[in-house]
């Protein structure tokens, strides 16, 4: 992934819904790591 190779760190692509249903999964559970979450809202067609 392009994200990836920029930010030299694993990233992950998770939809509103794995947000909105796991949010302590993706922001709590990796306590003693850094995590950085970025939102962006797309209105087009993948």
């Amino acid at each position: 992934m392009a994200a990836e190779k920029l930010y030299i760190k694993e990233v992950t692509v998770a939809g509103q819904e794995m947000v909105k249903e796991h949010v302590d999964q993706v922001l709590l559970d990796p306590a003693d790591t850094d995590v950085t979450f970025l939102m962006v809202r797309w209105e087009g067609k993948l």
